[in-house]
């Protein structure tokens, strides 16, 4: 009696071991991948930043086989989300945050690694971008061979696979401040739009940016705390910055500079911001005895009332 208690006794065993061991075990799914955003100070940031994550499939000769999109309530606490692959070996690439703002081209039965890429789509670049993984994917050699270590998984038939990602971010944000906007004689009264040009706005599937360029325009905002400072901001591949790459100050239709452009590669030679993901840049214009002055600084958060990124 107590051998049939024994054999009876081991697959209910087996049973919770296989649960304890992982939560995804008693699904189809057989690849679990979690996904980090590690902030300086080592902690993760992935709940804080992450609003959906785009996960693309290649095989071992770069070709898309699928792609997954995840909103971050599939995630659970561990910030796991599970799927199921045929067994095999596959090269995964994540994207975080890619709404209506952007989208991933040539992600299709076909394309291949080297072709697909994302593109901004509209100057509401709405939330920051962020790539895994983390490390640059490193060239192998001369011309487009990659090393694809790092983002590699094998899938074994006989059991579910789990691999750590980092994310990183990839979005350059630039954040400009207005202030004394009344002392212009353009000025209408209404929200002026900031123009800015020869932006970069496709990066391909390593996180490089492409070459092309595209001018962003939006519309200022009045500060919440400051009726006489007005605010806008965008983010755009973090690309070298290059002599064509300008910022505009428009009239409210958009059809009248302003202010003279400001060359942005000279002004941060000039001004090195301390974060190159994230700075600002303050306008502040004045009236002088013989006209207007215009002056481009790095903001004073207690001169203008907001904090960084405070749009």
């Amino acid at each position: 009696m107590k051998r049939y208690f024994v054999i009876l006794l081991l697959p209910l065993l087996l049973l919770v071991s296989c649960i304890w061991e992982h939560p995804f075990c008693e699904t189809d799914n057989n690849l679990v991948l979690r996904l980090r955003l590690l902030d300086t100070n080592g902690n993760d940031q992935f709940t804080n930043k992450i609003l959906s994550v785009d996960i693309i499939i290649f095989d071992t000769r770069n070709n898309f086989v699928r792609s997954f999109r995840f909103d971050k309530t599939a995630f659970d606490s561990k910030n796991r989300v599970a799927m199921s692959l045929v067994p095999g070996i596959y090269r995964i690439i994540c994207w975080a945050n890619v709404t209506d703002h952007s989208k991933i081209m040539g992600a299709k039965q076909g394309g291949n690694f080297k072709e697909l890429y994302l593109e901004e789509r509209s100057s509401d670049t709405g939330s920051p971008v962020y790539y895994a993984p983390a490390g640059n994917i490193s060239r192998s050699g001369s011309g487009d061979d990659f090393d694809y270590t790092g983002f590699t998984v094998i899938l074994p038939a006989d059991k579910i696979t789990e691999k750590t990602m980092d994310l990183r971010r990839v979005h350059r944000t630039i954040n400009i401040y207005i202030l004394g906007l009344e002392n212009l004689a353009g000025f209408d009264g209404l929200n002026p739009k900031v123009q800015a040009k020869n932006m970069p706005f496709q990066y391909d599937f390593t996180s490089s940016s492409k070459p092309g360029r595209r001018d962003y325009i939006m519309t200022t905002q009045q500060n919440t705390r400051s009726a006489l400072l007005y605010t806008a901001g965008f983010h755009s591949p973090a690309a070298a910055f290059s002599d064509d790459m300008t910022i505009h100050l428009l009239n409210s239709s958009g059809n009248t500079q302003l202010i003279d452009g400001l060359n942005l590669k000279a002004w941060v030679e000039e001004n090195p911001p301390q974060d190159t993901c994230e700075f600002g840049i303050l306008f502040t214009i004045t009236k002088t005895s013989t006209g207007v002055c215009v002056t481009v600084t790095k903001p004073d958060w207690e001169d203008i009332d907001v904090k960084p990124g405070d749009i």
